[in-house]
Order: structure tokens, then C-alpha cells, then sequence
């Protein structure tokens, strides 16, 4: 835990840390600033409890997720979890007058997606998977769930995996490819590649960790664009609504062609391409913030409100609507994917929105103003 501290206190220092790095920092000595000149709420007792409730908790991100990549971005898994742990509890303990009339109190009901998804054959069967299984596997005679329960027997030659709003899936695709659909998305692929290329179609966003194979590359497909692999790892985000399409790139090298104006340019690790019509740009990015999601969380690093509000919208299976301007401020901060509704709108108190739930049916509409 103190290197943890430590490494964030050297960037502050320097002035290398981002405002989401600021802003847990600040948030973490706050929050506990408050505990404590609040005896009559929580005791000393109760204080280190929570203190030692969040070590834990970090104790066991650092087991369960012990690899490379992740010991990359270990202090923000550990920002996700005391800001859920303490920031969300503190907004409760010393709001607690506002709770009758405060909009957010709704969202507390709303809780997060989980693994839904449909499986779409051929034949036009449509299998509803299962909720406690994480992901599926594509095998040559068989398809089965990550646990190696059986699904199918002799799969049909086309298969489209869908996620709804609020739901998310993992996939192994015959060759070894791995892939996370986000929720709201479609994957279209065979159910074995042939001995040319592997080609896959995505609408939504899905990050992929594509299995090395030179002398069949590997393409997906999407809106606006083709991205040619042979073994990489990536996220393409191309939801229809949105007029931009994103390829991210983690590592590895990839091409990408826009297939309106046909020009095509590649890749390197840390590098992201959006096209828009016939226009490509791209830019020096941070990867984080494009994959936290296929990490659970949500990490908004001074993102529009809009944009970040799409995909909550797109996780709790909300209709969004949008009264008058959104004010000129930008959204940063990270939150567990696991939480209800209200612990994601309580980080975006400083945004200078409203939020207000209201029930339409048997859907959910955020209302969104600006906080006036």
C-alpha cells in the first residue's frame, strides 16, 4: 500500500499525475479528514475498520490480477476501490438530511450490468447464455462456457454474439483469440476460420487479444474501417450512434483502413485511431481509460459529459434525456462497474449536472440539466 501512495505522491510532485490521480488523492485524505472530525458517525473503532477493509480489498486485486499489464495501472485500481469504499460512503453518512429529496437517492436502486448476452445460429435458433458463466468457447465440434459445461453440440457455421445494454461477455474464437464484448455490442464470426484469414465483424465495442498467426491475418470489421492483425491486443469502439469509430492499440502493431477514403496507416502501442467519414487521426494516447471497462471499471479522464454519460447509460440499461445546455466541464474519475448507479453520479458531483430517475414503463430514463 505504500508504494502505492508513494508512486502517486512522486507524480504529484513532479507534476506528471492526471487530475483523475489528483482527484483520488485528494479525495482519499478528505474523505478520511471528515471521518474523523465526525465522532458521533463513526468511531475510532469503526475508522480503522474501514481503513482496514480497503487494504484488503486491495490486497486481493493485487492477487487476483497479478500480471504485467495490470501492475501497469495498479494505483488506479486502488484509487476505483477507496473511492467506491470511502467516497461513496462518506456522501451518504454527511448527506444524510438530503436523502428524501436528493435524485441520486434513485439511482442507489439501480444496480450494474452482469455476463448477458444471446447467442445467434445460423438456423436462426437464438440461446439465451447464461448469467453465471463468464464467457464461451468455440471449439471445433462444440461450443462450451469458460467453466467447460457444454452448450452446443456441432455449432452452424455463422455465429453472432450479442450483449443488451447492461450486459457484458467473454469469447474464445476457434483460433485462440480472445474477445470482451462491452455491453450494447455484436460480434459476428464463423465457427472456424479458414486457411486464408480470420475475419470478424464487431458494432459496439469489444477489446480483442488476437492469437499470433502469420500466415492468416486476422481482420475485424466495423463501421467506417477494417483492422488488419496477425497477434496484437486492442479495443475498437464503433457504437452506430456515435459518429466517430475508436481503435485503440495496447501492443503490437495494427493497419488500419478507412474504407471510405481508402487510405490506410498503422499502428504503434499507445496509439489511437478515430475515423469519422473519410477522415483519419491519430493520436498519442493513454490506453487506460479506452480498456478499464473490460477491467470493471469506468475511468472518465476530463471526458465531455455526454460521452461519459453514454456509457453509463449503456451499462445500467438507462434511456438517457438531456434538458437544456450541458454546462462547459469536463468528467474525470474512476468507479467500480460493480456498483449501483448512485456511487457513479456521486463522482461526477463537481460536474455541474442534475440527475433525476424517472420510471417510463418498464424502462428507466436519466434526466439530465444542468445543476443551476
Amino acid at each position: 500500500m505504500e508504494n502505492i501512495f508513494h508512486k502517486l505522491a512522486k507524480k504529484i510532485l513532479r507534476g506528471s499525475a492526471t487530475d483523475a490521480e489528483r482527484h483520488f488523492m485528494d479525495t482519499y485524505y478528505d474523505a478520511f479528514d471528515n471521518i474523523e472530525g465526525r465522532e458521533e458517525v463513526l468511531t475510532s473503532e469503526e475508522q480503522t475498520t474501514l481503513r482496514n477493509q480497503i487494504d484488503k480489498r486491495i490486497q486481493i486485486y493485487i492477487q487476483r490480477k497479478n500480471t504485467v499489464r495490470f501492475r501497469k495501472w495498479l494505483p488506479y485500481a486502488a484509487a476505483a476501490i477507496i473511492l467506491a469504499a470511502v467516497g461513496t460512503w462518506a456522501f451518504f453518512l454527511y448527506n444524510r438530511e438530503k436523502l428524501p429529496t436528493d435524485p441520486i437517492l434513485a439511482a442507489e436502486e439501480i444496480l450494474p450490468g452482469g455476463h448477458r448476452a444471446t447467442l445467434s445460429l445460423a438456423d436462426g435458433r437464438v440461446i439465451d447464455l447464461s448469467e453465471t458463466q463468464t464467457g464461451i468457447v468455440i471449439a471445433e465440434d462444440n461450443i462450451t462456457y469458460n467453466s467447460g459445461d457444454t452448450l452446443l453440440l456441432k455449432p452452424s457455421e455463422t455465429l453472432m454474439l450479442t450483449t443488451p445494454k447492461g450486459g457484458i461477455y467473454q469469447i474464445t474464437l476457434s483460433d485462440g483469440t480472445n474477445v470482451w464484448l462491452n455491453a450494447a455490442s455484436t460480434l459476428t464470426y464463423p465457427s472456424r476460420f479458414d486457411d486464408a484469414e480470420r475475419v470478424v465483424r464487431v458494432s459496439g465495442e469489444a477489446y480483442f487479444a488476437v492469437v499470433k498467426d502469420k500466415s492468416r491475418p486476422f481482420k475485424v470489421n466495423s463501421s467506417g474501417q477494417t483492422v488488419e492483425v496477425r497477434g496484437t491486443e486492442f479495443n475498437i469502439s464503433a457504437y452506430p450512434a456515435e459518429n466517430e469509430t475508436k481503435t485503440t492499440l495496447v501492443e503490437g502493431k495494427v493497419k488500419i483502413s478507412n474504407l471510405e477514403s481508402q487510405i490506410s496507416n498503422l499502428l504503434k502501442p499507445g496509439e489511437q485511431a478515430v475515423i469519422s467519414g473519410s477522415t483519419m487521426n491519430i493520436a498519442k494516447v493513454d490506453v487506460v481509460p479506452y480498456t478499464a471497462w473490460k477491467d470493471g471499471f469506468f475511468y472518465f479522464d476530463n471526458v465531455p459529459p455526454r460521452v461519459a454519460i453514454e456509457q453509463v447509460a449503456r451499462w445500467y440499461d438507462l434511456e438517457v434525456s438531456y434538458e437544456g445546455n450541458m454546462p462547459a466541464t469536463f468528467v474525470f474519475g474512476m468507479v467500480d462497474r460493480a456498483k449501483p448507479l448512485s456511487a457513479v453520479l456521486n463522482s461526477f458531483a463537481k460536474s455541474g449536472l442534475n440527475f433525476e430517475i424517472r420510471q417510463n414503463g418498464s424502462k428507466k430514463q436519466l434526466l439530465v440539466s444542468e445543476n443551476k
